[in-house]
């Protein structure tokens, strides 16, 4: 059976088409977090308070992403698509997912923007273009897919 990969989206923004092009590249099936996580988890993450225990959260997050890995079948990888939460999170949580063992490679994956700044009727007008995604397999940052 051929293995399938897994673009796990977790932004609260919905994907420009330029990102949707680019996860298409990756031959990945979209996932939505609410496919992946439960209800309690996905209102912490997007809710991560200053006193959060930080490292709960990432113990709770890491649970049930892998159990959700164990019930698919024929995975081998799961590119999980950042931010979520606070930055602080996202580092414990970074570094937790590549110090893991699963029978899916995890790859956290941050999209990559240029803020372009244009003058529109004498206003200065503030806009991103997506150039592409970087990825962080076995922790070193790889550009993908533009």
């Amino acid at each position: 059976m051929e293995k399938k990969n897994l673009f796990v989206h977790l932004p609260q923004h919905n994907l420009a088409p330029e990102q949707l092009k680019a996860v298409h590249s990756l031959e990945a099936r979209l996932t939505l977090p609410e496919e992946v996580f439960s209800k309690g988890i996905l209102k912490r993450l997007r809710q991560v308070r200053f006193d959060e225990d930080l490292e709960g959260l990432v113990r709770d997050f890491v649970v049930e992403l892998l159990t959700f890995i164990s019930l698919e079948k024929d995975i081998e990888k799961v590119f999980l698509h950042l931010p979520i939460g606070s930055p602080a999170f996202m580092f414990l949580l970074s570094q937790r997912l590549l110090s893991i063992t699963s029978k899916a490679e995890i790859i956290p994956i941050f999209s990559h923007t240029d803020r372009i700044v244009e003058e529109k009727d004498g206003k200065k007008v503030s806009f991103f273009k997506f150039k592409g995604f970087i990825a962080f397999p076995e922790g070193k940052p790889q550009s993908i897919i533009k």
